[in-house]
């Protein structure tokens, strides 16, 4: 639960049960953006990348097929 005065007025946030509409109106990364990662050394095999505020998962699955240890945080 996230709860921030500022935001909403106070009200929590679960972004639990937001999460399937996220990933379902949430546009995949297009293959330029992997290729500007790749371009700029990131994410290459065996280096190790921490991913902090996985949202849905997508980048880390796509980068992991390019065999850099991902850890992800929330």
């Amino acid at each position: 639960m996230i709860t921030n005065k500022n935001v909403d007025n106070g009200q929590p946030f679960d972004f639990g049960r937001a999460s399937l509409d996220y990933a379902k109106y949430r546009d995949i990364y297009p293959a330029e953006f992997y290729d500007k990662v790749l371009e700029l050394g990131l994410c290459t095999k065996d280096q190790y990348v921490l991913d902090l505020g996985t949202g849905t998962g997508v980048f880390n699955i796509l980068i992991q097929k390019l065999r850099c240890h991902v850890y992800i945080r929330f």
